[in-house]
């Protein structure tokens, strides 16, 4: 009779943290397991001085997640280990500059957009002669594995994409004229430009893609996505989306 009773009371607990969308063991230490890319300033990034973990996206996860109340735990992952991660469940979610695509869709479930933003070239400052991404054609781009910027280089006319997985190092590469351009994110290329003087580079004006940032979950842990798309919901209705933002970006949505 202990036994039976001690199952039912296994199972009734099994399902109240299933619905909430976390496994037995995330639920009974009340963390959510983030993965992030800690090289992606100003989303996630470790301060050296503070010893912390900082930027818009790691912000934003800490008050959904306390919305929900659950403490997390940031995981540091190269960028095209992200996916992997929430696939093979070495975390809950992860989140960190992820573009919204169809293709990704497909192996992992998106939270509904929270940030937009798109593609840029990244050039040497005294470069003249690249305007627009068909002058990139034949070039030698430096990109960030696994990111939908490697993606796209390399629909570039005969071009020469060197990944890596660090976008830094892409980075260091142009700076070094092994490559001709670097392909990213439009604010961590601003963002490490203003921090990087040194490096002398530049952006060029428009974008070559326009895009959304999703939160990804397994394919199979519905509950939590439902959970973070209303944390998501009551963020942006209560102020608390705004405040990050204005944070990390100035009022200037």
């Amino acid at each position: 009779m202990k036994k039976l009773l001690a199952s039912i009371l296994l199972t009734i607990s099994f399902c109240v943290f299933s619905l909430f969308g976390v496994g037995t063991a995330q639920a009974a230490q009340k963390t959510l397991m983030v993965g992030t890319d800690l090289d992606s300033a100003p989303f996630a990034f470790k301060d050296d001085y503070s010893n912390t973990y900082q930027g818009f996206d790691v912000d934003l996860i800490r008050a959904i997640a306390n919305q929900l109340g659950y403490d997390v735990s940031i995981v540091d992952m190269e960028f095209d280990n992200l996916f992997f991660g929430v696939q093979d469940k070495d975390v809950d979610l992860a989140i960190g500059g992820i573009i919204i695509t169809a293709d990704r869709a497909e192996k992992v479930n998106f939270s509904d957009p929270y940030f937009e933003s798109g593609l840029q070239i990244v050039l040497p400052a005294a470069d003249k002669w690249i305007k627009d991404i068909k002058g990139l054609e034949g070039k030698k781009i430096a990109v960030l594995r696994g990111s939908f910027g490697a993606e796209q280089a390399k629909k570039i006319k005969n071009s020469k994409v060197k990944s890596f997985n660090d976008i830094d190092d892409c980075f260091v590469e142009l700076k070094n004229v092994n490559v001709d351009a670097v392909i990213h994110d439009q604010y961590i290329n601003e963002y490490f430009i203003a921090t990087h003087p040194d490096f002398k580079l530049k952006t060029l004006p428009n974008l070559i893609t326009k895009n959304q940032y999703g939160i990804i979950v397994s394919k199979d842990n519905s509950a939590l996505l439902a959970n973070i798309n209303r944390a998501l919901r009551t963020l942006r209705s209560n102020g608390e989306y705004d405040r990050i933002y204005n944070k990390w970006f100035g009022n200037n949505k």
